[in-house]
């Protein structure tokens, strides 16, 4: 918790750092229109203003005018002009990349100056439109009380898959890109995960761009979700939101502590099963068997069903100066584990938001930010901690776990300056620093061996051979920094009424380092890393790459049609010189330690150009069409550029004197010619607003990407030691390849009501096809010929010499070098070669490794271009349907009946969200025909919550309200064990004739199991069984 309160400290000093993450993108908009007295005579020289920013436009001779640069949200814009009645629009919705409309009729007067007020709204469809985007104000936000997160949030927008807000219409979660701000929150740079740690309350405008994104959006491929946040007001106010959830039982099926899963071993009715101890390891004095040893029951119930949970958010705003406010935002929550896990309760975990916002004049506007994130983990391992996993055997486990904790860090820091030059042209400079640090907590181990590394441990049973009593000892140590620095321009124009013309450039400095030492049982060892070649073993020497973009986008507006017509220059350069992969398993550079020895290919640059073209058609003030085409270019996960893998199935202490000199076996290299990932996407939508305040929209899309990468690329080593022996006559390590593919298609469509009547609704149906496959993988055969063996400074070993206490050159005898000279000849020969001196090969292509991968002399390459793959089928994300509804009700104060002016169903508020999705894909080979992919079963929740307003005095309220998850408690299946059995008999149960089902019960129904990478609590994990949580709200 301590990063908290440096959190708080350090955001005072936030005005100093001006350092930068990544792309900036859309977070204002744009209001124009038409100012004419009564008989449609435009009016030039009117001021129009916007109240609340001060600032505004003047309109030329045709009566028109534009005020760029207007930051989301709800404002009053008055029209004047010497000699007519002062006109006022309020409530003028503005929304980011967007053109809000709003046209003035001024009346002339002769004797009093006047005011009219009217209230604006948006026109029902958005003519200029021109990709799928799907914008929520803060009010739109606010009438989904029962979402909690950003991801909450964006899980209901169409497009995006219901249970990871990082998935967007089929694609990868890295091909998504997350703003904050107009900063894109990295999620490529070394495993990379997208960090959504922004409050809710502090969002001013979410937006989710589901395909169509323009130019300005960079390093993407599926979509883009965009985060305004609220700047501070003039006036003081707070506000506080408490949630808690009772205890209970939070999983289907019986008690953990009787379950069939046990298959009775269970003994509670045995007293001396019940009260044996066990010693879990030494106490004070360091040493085992002495009298402090640590001890505890070997079986203990716990009271999981009796934890409580809570969450709570709030913040504060108010002004600085006169033109100067802050927000800042805290968000903390601790829930109950569903089963018991290494504790009873989550870890600790806080998210801040500050943000001070400066009007420096009514031209210029600062803005900085700092938005922090912390949280604990549990590391885990194979019988390390408590859980279901091996047959229910670790539920006795002790509190925490045997691979230790983690602490994960975000922290980013941004300014963003806004300057207009003139009414038709202004500039954006944003710099940011985003920081994300790992380490690793509480290690436990069996000891340390001679060099300081951590030994690890096997389980230890209890007394029947059964349960796990002391977890096992998994050693898990985990390093990692993540710098990301970025300058951002942008500069924008309205060159023409027709014409705004947006252009940008940035430039992102990595620095990072990553480090995992690994030893799950004394029999492994395993060390990845990032960090500069040659370096080693000094593995926090950062590795510095630079990404470089420009952009070029005019948006043009005529009557009837809206263009977005733009391209996307990117440029990567790995900064960082990797190892020649031609020697990787030379004698001399296999060993780790000497790794660093080896020489390396020059640094590389890598670039896309990205066009991308986005059409409007308003058809009627009502109804509009677009179409979208472009290409999409992302950068894979930098850890496919620069992390490496060694290996030793050796024991622990098995380290002659080099902490690396054991493990000699790599399986992962750093790949130099890897190139960005491409997607082609095109789109075709509409929207109609066909009655009233009803709206809905369609969109068809087809996105095919080329060049994921994958890790099926592999480079052979035929070592002439080893040839003719027992074994394969070579070794191999696995690099990164962009061999795989996908096709991505579907329909979108949305449904949707304003607010009016008492209610609102949001309704959104994606049917989605997402396939996958791979080419085949390749391979690169190495192989020296004689005279590379031959050559001393070239080809030789190292042995330790217990004497010196080093390590020392072991060379060859003539005699060797001769014979396995002899030997690798005869190897290319008779397998590289047809017969000597045929430039063929039997199953490999030759390639001249000199000049293509820079091998040295006496480096025989042979190519092989493709072998294996994948069939074309679903991917794990393909689910065919999804749909959310959405349904929102407030009455007013004064609604139905009161008692002394209390009125019990007034300032009522509720909100039901329905979410319903087919099953995963899965294989089925039915007995009279081929195989065939079919769905599991559909899933469906409805929650509920209800609110009501107790006390309300001016700015001051308490809310009270109700939340019901699981409202109908449905319990749906995955159907994880057994699909045959569903899909002959409709069981989702083993066999009536399984002995072991028939004896105990069904014994899968809390086993944990993984579903395309998600991991549900048995059978039936699909859905929770019904919740409620109670809350209050407070605003101050």
């Amino acid at each position: 918790m301590v990063g908290k309160w440096l959190f708080l400290g350090s955001s005072a000093l936030t005005l100093t750092l001006l350092w930068s993450d990544a792309g900036i993108a859309g977070t204002t908009g744009k209001v124009h229109g038409f100012v004419r007295d009564l008989n449609g005579a435009p009016l030039p020289g009117t001021n129009v203003l916007v109240e609340e920013t001060r600032r505004g436009g003047v309109t030329d001779a045709n009566g028109y005018y534009f005020i760029l640069s207007v930051d989301p949200g709800a404002y009053r814009l008055t029209a004047s002009l010497v000699g007519y009645d002062k006109v006022t629009r309020k409530e003028v919705q503005v929304v980011a990349d967007y053109t809000s409309t709003v046209n003035f009729e001024l009346k002339e007067t002769a004797v009093q100056m006047s005011e009219v007020v009217v209230t604006a709204e948006r026109p029902p469809v958005e003519p200029d439109k021109t990709d799928s985007k799907y914008a929520m104000s803060r009010q739109d936000i606010q009438a989904l009380p029962m979402t909690r997160s950003l991801t909450d949030i964006v899980t209901l927008q169409p497009g995006v898959y219901q249970t990871d807000a990082t998935v967007i219409r089929g694609g990868d979660p890295q091909d998504v890109a997350y703003y904050v701000d107009g900063i894109r929150l990295s999620n490529n740079d070394v495993y990379g995960r997208q960090f959504t740690g922004i409050n809710k309350t502090a969002i001013q405008e979410l937006v989710v761009i589901s395909g169509g994104a323009t130019a300005e959006y960079g390093n993407l491929e599926s979509g883009v979700v965009s985060v305004v946040t609220r700047d501070g007001s003039q006036n003081f106010h707070g506000w506080a939101d408490f949630r808690y959830t009772p205890p209970g039982k939070k999983h289907w099926g019986a008690n953990v502590y009787d379950n069939p899963i046990h298959r009775e071993k269970m003994k509670w009715d045995d007293r001396s099963w019940t009260s044996e101890t066990v010693t879990l390891g030494p106490g004070p004095d360091g040493k085992l068997g002495t009298g402090d040893d640590q001890t505890a029951l070997a079986h203990r119930r716990l009271p999981y069903t009796d934890e409580k949970g809570y969450f709570v958010e709030g913040g504060m705003s108010g002004p600085l100066s006169r033109r100067a406010s802050f927000i800042f935002t805290g968000r903390w929550t601790r829930q109950a584990y569903t089963l018991p896990g290494p504790a009873l309760h989550t870890p600790p975990s806080f998210y801040g938001n500050l943000k001070l916002s400066f009007d420096l004049a009514s031209h210029f506007r600062l803005k900085v930010g700092q938005i922090y994130g912390y949280q604990e983990g549990y590391r885990t391992g194979t019988n390390a901690q408590r859980d279901l996993d091996s047959n229910g055997q670790n539920v006795f486990l002790p509190e925490g776990s045997g691979a230790g904790k983690y602490k994960l860090t975000d922290n980013l820091t941004y300014l963003a300056l806004t300057h207009a030059i003139s009414p038709r042209t202004f500039y954006e400079i944003r710099v940011s620093r985003y920081r994300t640090t790992e380490d690793t907590l509480d290690v436990p181990n069996a000891g340390w061996n001679r060099f300081g590394f951590p030994l690890s441990a096997l389980p230890k049973k209890d007394t029947d051979g059964w349960f796990n009593a002391v977890p096992a000892k998994a050693v898990d140590v985990l390093l990692s920094q993540k710098n990301r620095w970025e300058l951002k321009a942008d500069f924008s124009s309205q060159v023409t009424h027709g014409h705004f013309l947006k252009t940008g450039a940035e430039a992102v400095f990595y620095d990072l380092y990553y480090y995992r030492y690994q030893s799950l049982n004394p029999g492994a060892r395993q060390v990845t890393f990032v960090t500069q070649p040659g370096n080693l073993p000094h593995v926090r020497r950062p590795v510095r790459p630079i990404q470089l973009a420009f952009y070029a986008q005019d948006k043009m507006e005529f009557e009837g049609l809206i263009m977005n017509v733009g391209v996307r220059f990117d440029a990567f350069y790995t900064n960082t010189r990797p190892y020649n992969s031609s020697i990787l398993q030379s004698p001399q550079y296999r060993w780790l330690i000497f790794h660093k020895d080896m020489p390396t290919y020059p640094a590389r640059w890598t670039t896309a150009i990205s066009p991308r073209l986005g059409v409007s058609h308003p058809i009627t003030s009502r109804s509009a069409y677009h179409f979208t085409a472009g290409v999409y270019t992302r950068l894979p996960d930098l850890a496919d550029w620069f992390y490496e893998v060694w290996s030793a199935n050796l024991p622990d202490d098995y380290v002659p004197y080099d902490a690396f000199r054991g493990i000699r076996s790599q399986q992962y290299m750093m790949s130099a010619f890897i190139q960005p990932e491409r997607t082609r996407a095109f789109e075709a939508g509409a929207d109609w607003n066909f009655v009233s305040d009803y709206i809905a929209g369609i969109a068809a899309y087809y996105k095919s990407a080329i060049g994921k990468v994958t890790t099926l690329a592999a480079r052979i080593w035929v070592d002439p030691t080893v040839i003719g022996g027992p074994g394969l006559p070579y070794t191999y390590v696995w690099g990164r390849k962009p061999n795989a593919y996908q096709d991505l298609k579907g329909i979108e469509v949305s449904f949707r009501k304003k607010f009016s009547h008492l209610f609102s609704f949001n309704a959104a149906l994606n049917f989605g096809w997402a396939n996958a496959g791979q080419i085949g993988s390749n391979a690169t055969l190495f192989t020296p010929d004689s005279s590379y063996v031959a050559d001393d400074n070239r080809y030789y070993d190292y042995q330790w010499d217990r004497a010196t206490g080093n390590y020392v050159k072991k060379s060859l005898s003539e005699a060797d070098r001769k014979r396995l000279g002899n030997v690798a000849n005869t190897f290319l020969r008779t397998n590289i070669f047809y017969n000597s001196g045929a430039m063929e090969s039997n199953w490999f292509q030759l390639v001249d490794a000199q000049k293509v991968y820079g091998a040295p002399p006496g480096i025989v390459g042979a190519w092989q271009p493709a072998y294996g793959g994948t069939l074309y089928a679903p991917k794990g994300v393909d689910r065919r349907t999804m749909a959310n509804i959405q349904v929102f009700f407030q009455s007013p104060r004064d609604f139905g009946p009161g008692v002394r002016g209390w009125n019990p169903i007034g300032d009522l508020r509720a909100n039901l969200v329905y979410r319903v999705r087919s099953g995963t894909s899965v294989t089925y080979t039915p007995p009279d025909r081929q195989a065939e992919v079919r769905y599991r079963p559909i899933e469906a929740t409805v929650d509920l919550q209800v609110e009501k307003t107790l006390v309300a005095q001016g700015s001051r309220d308490m809310i009270f309200y109700i939340e019901v998850f699981n409202l109908f408690n449905q319990r749906d299946s995955n159907i994880p064990f057994n699909y045959l059995y569903y899909a002959q008999w409709g069981l989702n149960l083993p066999t009536p004739y399984d002995p072991t089902f028939q004896q105990y019960g069904d014994y899968n129904e809390l086993t944990p199991v993984s579903i395309s990478g998600v991991t549900y609590t048995g059978r039936y994990g699909a859905s929770a069984p019904r919740q409620v949580h109670l809350g209050v709200r407070v605003n101050f």
